[in-house]
């Protein structure tokens, strides 16, 4: 189908296609006629095409009138025609509004020319991450892993000292002296620093997405080598191994 406006509201059309028809005839015959197939039928495709004119009252609404032939053969051979016009109302549900049309720009004076602009200056290089340790001790029994009294009034300091700074994230990893198994050892230091993520969480109201806790097994010690001589778990060596059991806090990207 084809449209040429001819005016803002008027225009024709032509249209071409195909139609598929199906025709049926039907022959009686008298005494001395015999018809041998006396129903007969055929389904084809044709051609149709057809003119016409439209006028649109509003965008959406309008009046066509169409003239329109179709090619219509019947079961014996025939050709034959069918001619139709018609008039009817069109609506288009959807109608697309028309691009609005650029307006031409207004000439402009040349701008001056750019002065040159200094660079501002880089930013500040972000400050070095801030560690504080705890003595284990100071925080938790021998042995155990839950927060003392004394080892919560210090960690309630530690997050007043850290409250209304800006920071990415806080590390939180747990030392043990190298007295025990390699699993023993991990698994308390791992639970130590849980505990210490976990109250700070609950208590300062650090968000829990903002805290990493970690253990070690007692391969980061604070003593020095030879300082502290023996293997069996006697008292002095668990005193000269105290500085071993520890618990750091690493707060990166304060600002």
């Amino acid at each position: 189908m084809g449209i040429l406006p001819i005016t803002e509201r008027f225009s024709g059309f032509g249209r071409f296609g195909l139609n598929y028809a199906e025709a049926k005839d039907s022959f009686a015959g008298s005494g001395s006629v015999n018809v041998l197939d006396p129903d007969r039928r055929t389904r084809t495709a044709n051609y149709k095409f057809g003119l016409g004119f439209e006028y649109d009252f509003i965008k959406c609404l309008g009046l066509r009138v169409e003239a329109e032939r179709y090619r219509v053969d019947d079961a014996v051979g025939h050709n034959g025609d069918v001619d139709l016009a018609s008039a009817g109302l069109v609506y288009r549900f959807w109608n697309t509004p028309p691009a609005p049309r650029a307006a031409m720009p207004e000439p402009v004076a040349a701008a001056p020319a750019p002065q040159p602009v200094a660079a501002p200056p880089p930013p500040p290089p972000p400050p070095p991450p801030r560690k504080v340790t705890f003595s284990a001790d100071s925080l938790f029994d021998f042995n155990k892993a839950t927060v003392k009294p004394a080892g919560k009034q210090a960690l309630d300091q530690f997050a007043a000292d850290l409250r209304g700074a800006s920071f990415d994230v806080i590390t939180v990893t747990g030392h043990t002296d190298r007295i025990g198994s390699h699993a023993y050892n991990m698994r308390l230091s791992t639970q130590r620093a849980e505990a210490v993520k976990t109250y700070l969480v609950e208590s300062a109201g650090i968000p829990p997405g903002k805290i990493a806790a970690k253990g070690t097994d007692g391969s980061d010690p604070m003593t020095k080598p030879g300082e502290c001589r023996g293997t069996k778990a006697t008292k002095k060596l668990i005193a000269c191994l105290q500085p071993d059991r520890r618990v750091e806090i690493e707060v990166s990207g304060t600002r």
